[in-house]
């Protein structure tokens, strides 16, 4: 059969049944080779149209197939784009026309979106020992997660805080410390002790490198280390007490291996009540007498302090003590505050545990 095109105008008022809520403006085209096709056309299938007097001839006829007990092909699919212009089926891939009746809503897609608050991770070495057990309990007080390794394990003293940190007995030296620290905000060296220059030496600094070495590797991004204040002493004298020497080599490596986010806190003379488990968790009461010595020091003019310090080994004398819960607070406050400068001497230790409480 010859090829033949009928174009229909859909705003005949015949057709207006099936016209709906879309209001239909266009046309169908209908191409008949061994069977008959309907595919709707827009104004771009204009130059398709017959002569007028064919088009009007066929509208008639048309117009009287449509009526709504039609149930023939080109009534079902007039029906079904007026009715639902979404749902409609694509045209023929070789079609010269498109189907131009309605428009797809677009709707945005939902994106569920779900905060997650990090905790902050701290490892503490020594966390059984003066100022390291003070530091776990001022930050398990901040919300931080806090894991303590240590050779003594977890402390017999039965207080909440205790409970509520984790505990892991091994020894720095021959712990795999980075299957520890990996995931770690920061880790925290409370470490240090007293005995001969070679011990002294090794547990206040050979530890610490060991810790800051296995903490870099293990992509840890913040490094904190509890030192002691910088005496005034003649290096010579310095030089030979392996306390001095090990914290130095630790402040050192510290230094190198975190520029920018490794803090050293230098206290001097540290009291509060200090417990020693080798005596059934015995309290020595340092507060009296430490805090007697840092009210006395503090009435003293700076203008004489300065002069005073200008005097080797004066400070041994005129550093004034700091309390252990000072060290603790200003420890933790520098774990979180990427503002914190590196080295925090008496005073800055002091003021930022006193700005932490407000």
């Amino acid at each position: 059969m010859a090829s033949q095109s009928v174009c229909i105008n859909l705003q005949s008022p015949a057709l207006s049944t099936f016209q709906g809520a879309h209001k239909v403006a266009k046309t169908v085209q209908t191409r008949a080779h061994s069977s008959a096709g309907v595919h709707c056309c827009g104004a771009e299938c204009s130059q398709h149209r017959l002569s007028s007097l064919r088009q009007e001839r066929r509208r008639t006829n048309v117009a009287h197939a449509l009526t709504p007990k039609t149930d023939g092909f080109l009534g079902r699919a007039l029906e079904s784009l007026t009715h639902d212009p979404i749902r409609r089926s694509p045209a023929p891939r070789n079609s010269s026309c498109r189907a131009a009746v309605g428009s797809s809503t677009a709707t945005s897609p939902v994106i569920d979106v779900e905060g997650v608050v990090k905790p902050i991770k701290l490892i503490v070495l020594g966390g059984n020992g003066f100022v390291g057990s003070h530091v776990v309990r001022a930050a398990i007080e901040k919300g931080y997660e806090v894991t303590s390794i240590n050779r003594s394990g977890r402390p017999t003293v039965a207080e909440a805080w205790v409970y509520n940190a984790q505990w892991i007995t091994a020894d720095v030296f021959s712990a795999d410390l980075e299957s520890y620290f990996a995931g770690a905000s920061a880790v925290m060296s409370c470490l240090g002790g007293f005995g001969t220059n070679e011990q002294m030496e090794r547990i206040c600094g050979d530890a610490t490198v060991r810790a800051a070495e296995a903490a870099k590797n293990a992509g840890v991004p913040r490094f904190i280390f509890v030192s002691v204040h910088d005496y005034n002493l003649p290096s010579g004298v310095k030089d030979s007490i392996g306390y001095f020497v090990g914290k130095k080599k630790a402040e050192a490596r510290i230094a190198e291996l975190y520029p920018g986010s490794g803090v050293i806190l230098r206290p001097g003379f540290i009291y509060g009540s200090r417990r020693v488990p080798q005596a059934n968790n015995v309290s020595i009461p340092l507060t009296p007498v430490g805090a007697a010595v840092e009210k006395s020091l503090s009435i003293l003019p700076d203008a004489l302090t300065d002069a005073l310090c200008r005097i080797p080994g004066s400070d041994v004398l005129i550093a004034p003590p700091v309390d252990v819960e000072d060290v603790a607070r200003a420890a933790v406050e520098a774990v979180r505050d990427e503002s914190t400068p590196g080295v925090l001497d008496i005073k800055a230790i002091k003021r930022i545990a006193s700005s932490s409480q407000r």
